[in-house]
């Protein structure tokens, strides 16, 4: 990209994380998919320098592993790694809409509203609905955490969810259960707007814990097909 070319070093490092972290987290990069490094160069119009710079950070964040004598790859996980970090969500996701129900500013309840209510009006017939609301629903949780004013259980938060957002995405297309996710926002925005702490935590953690086990079950029949191909 030419645009690309003309930023200050520094800028351009940060344009590749960010292209690069987005391909990743919405899926359009899969779980487990090597970073050619050449093709991801000449497709972005950077060298390969600001681009290795951009990977190591992205493997700081958990998003990308670097095998030996492989080079880089976006992170995959067995079934047993996504429950557990699925469960790392729900007990830090329930402490965080805890604090969020007791420091919530009006502005925060109005932007949870808002995004929750963006999603309902998608319409899932119109063409880009489900990269729209697996956005939307990003952007749900991250202002949920981001309510609780809390600055090392918002990094907590990100990071746990970012490193499984993939996974998230493709539960959501085997599943199609949006309204049953729309749902489940509802009443935690009924309890974070009413200040209910434990209301606010103990629906934060069971909507961590449905969304897990519906991407397990979902998992474990894919491998099943496919072990039925073998």
């Amino acid at each position: 990209m030419n645009t690309v070319r003309t930023l200050k070093p520094q800028s351009i490092v940060e344009s590749v994380y960010t292209q690069v972290r987005e391909q990743v987290l919405s899926g359009r990069i899969a779980p487990g998919t090597p970073m050619r490094q050449d093709e991801i160069a000449a497709r972005l119009g950077v060298s390969k320098i600001p681009l290795r710079e951009a990977f190591s950070r992205l493997e700081r964040e958990g998003l990308l592993v670097l095998r030996p004598r492989r080079g880089y790859a976006v992170a995959s996980f067995e079934i047993e790694e996504i429950v557990e970090i699925f469960d790392l969500r729900a007990i830090v996701e329930e402490h965080a809409a805890r604090l969020a129900a007791r420091n919530r500013t009006e502005a925060d309840i109005g932007r949870v509203k808002e995004i929750a209510g963006a999603m309902e009006r998608l319409a899932p017939q119109a063409a880009g609905y489900y990269d729209q609301w697996c956005g939307l629903n990003r952007r749900f949780h991250d202002a949920m955490v981001e309510a609780s004013h809390a600055a090392h259980v918002i990094k907590t938060a990100v990071q746990l969810r970012n490193v499984v957002e993939p996974y998230i995405r493709m539960e959501s297309a085997m599943t199609g259960v949006e309204a049953v996710a729309e749902d489940e926002h509802r009443r935690i925005v009924a309890a974070l707007e009413a200040g209910d702490e434990d209301a606010a935590g103990a629906l934060s953690a069971a909507h961590c814990h449905h969304t897990r086990d519906r991407l397990v079950e979902g998992l474990r029949r894919l491998q099943e097909r496919e072990q039925a191909k073998a």
